[in-house]
């Protein structure tokens, strides 16, 4: 299975939410509370490459799914 529109969104929304916490802690409490059909290694790959992006936009970045799809890595 993978991910949903629904589920991209929630990750994208907690990484633009939240700029204290460890990538291992947001990787932790996603797949936590989201029950994503991720493994925690992509998953953990996705944020660190991506975050940055987030940090540095102030809300207005949007990751490129078809990017990690491409890879089987969601």
């Amino acid at each position: 299975m993978s991910l949903t529109l629904k589920m991209k969104q929630q990750i994208a929304d907690v990484l633009a939410d939240d700029q204290w916490s460890t990538d291992e802690e947001l990787t932790d409490v996603i797949i936590r509370e989201m029950q994503l059909p991720v493994s925690y290694e992509n998953l953990l790959v996705i944020i660190q490459e991506e975050r940055p992006f987030f940090l540095h936009a102030g809300g207005g970045y949007t990751i490129d799914w078809n990017r990690y799809e491409r890879c089987a890595m969601v």
